[in-house]
């Protein structure tokens, strides 16, 4: 009774607005969804970095991507986010193409700090730690020159991307 009024069509016309800009989400990150699952940016167990979120990738569903993070929190990531921003796949490289990932931390030493001996320290410390790969070798770089300190970089082949954190912990 009543779908005739000028009332009735005034709602009906507000609840289909509703409905399609409530589902206008739901429908891009379905097609969001789709998109990833064909460029396979990623796949389950791998160790990603995306909107300032990583972890290992837990499930990709239709609408969203669920990540645990190192510290076993689960994060729900719509599909559209992952399609719309960079995602670091730090396990590909090594499952694709069998090249592992490199991974570098900076260090800084003062002016009076030899050269020589901070590159053999960094390079001793590299060698001590079991994830970080000794072929190829690790290097230094000089990266730059601050106030009082030289930036070192040591750069370092892995095929343990997920240790990422304790490799880090451990040589520093």
């Amino acid at each position: 009774p009543g779908f005739g009024s000028p009332a009735f069509k005034g709602i009906s016309v507000f609840l289909g607005v509703l409905l399609s800009i409530g589902s206008s989400a739901a429908i891009a990150n379905t097609v969001a969804g789709v998109i990833l699952i064909y460029t396979r940016a990623f796949q389950i167990g791998d160790r990603i970095s995306v909107a300032n979120i990583e972890g290992d990738v837990e499930s990709k569903l239709l609408l969203v991507t669920r990540i645990r993070t190192p510290y076993n929190i689960i994060v729900t990531v719509p599909n559209a986010l992952l399609l719309s921003t960079q995602i670091f796949n730090y396990s590909a490289s090594l499952r694709d193409t069998k090249i592992p990932v490199i991974l570098s931390t900076k260090v800084h030493f003062r002016y009076d700090v030899n050269k020589k001996k901070v590159h053999e320290a960094l390079l001793a410390a590299a060698r001590l730690i079991p994830n970080i790969m000794q072929d190829p070798p690790p290097v230094v770089f000089h990266n730059s020159l601050e106030n009082s300190t030289v930036v070192y970089e040591l750069r370092f082949c892995t095929k343990s991307p997920s240790k990422k954190a304790a490799m880090f912990s451990e040589l520093h």
